[in-house]
């Protein structure tokens, strides 16, 4: 069976909503790997995938930025998880950046903000971005860890009721 046949198979076999792929993260140097080495088969399996009325996500640890416009290029449809914190992981960033091209999947920030902010800082920042994303765009992963203060959690909570 050909590569191109496989995948076929693989998307109609695959859940309805969703088609993950995982991409490694890289060192240095991942837009010359990925322009020469990952976009071609991106863009075809993006190309089954679409045509199959499906949805493409890639799966990418650490910090994105430089990889999402040839994610966008190759078609991919969500990237996840866009992690807090990192250099070039602001979403409002990305958001002003590439528009609604790709949606951004994004965790809480149990590392510090949810951790370390006050109540009151923790609404202002999720009632901003919620509204930021109010046409969508966004996928927000919600958990929490058990160190991670009630108050916090009740606060987040309040800015996504609103």
């Amino acid at each position: 069976m050909k590569s191109r046949e496989r995948m076929e198979r693989a998307v109609t076999f695959s859940r309805p909503d969703r088609t993950p792929i995982d991409l490694p993260t890289i060192a240095p140097g991942v837009e010359v790997y990925m322009k020469e080495l990952q976009l071609p088969d991106r863009q075809a399996v993006a190309d089954i995938v679409h045509k199959h009325g499906r949805r493409l996500i890639q799966h990418c640890c650490g910090a994105v930025r430089e990889l999402l416009p040839n994610f966008i290029r190759a078609g991919i449809d969500l990237v996840q998880p866009i992690q807090p914190g990192l250099p070039g992981n602001d979403v409002e960033e990305l958001r002003n950046e590439f528009g609604k091209e790709v949606v951004l999947f994004r965790g809480l920030d149990m590392q510090q903000q949810m951790r370390n902010d006050s109540p009151q800082k923790i609404t202002e920042f999720y009632k901003r971005l919620f509204e930021r994303f109010g046409d969508g765009g966004l996928i927000m992963n919600v958990w929490a860890m058990p160190d991670i203060p009630l108050k916090n959690m009740l606060a987040f909570r309040a800015a996504y009721m609103n």
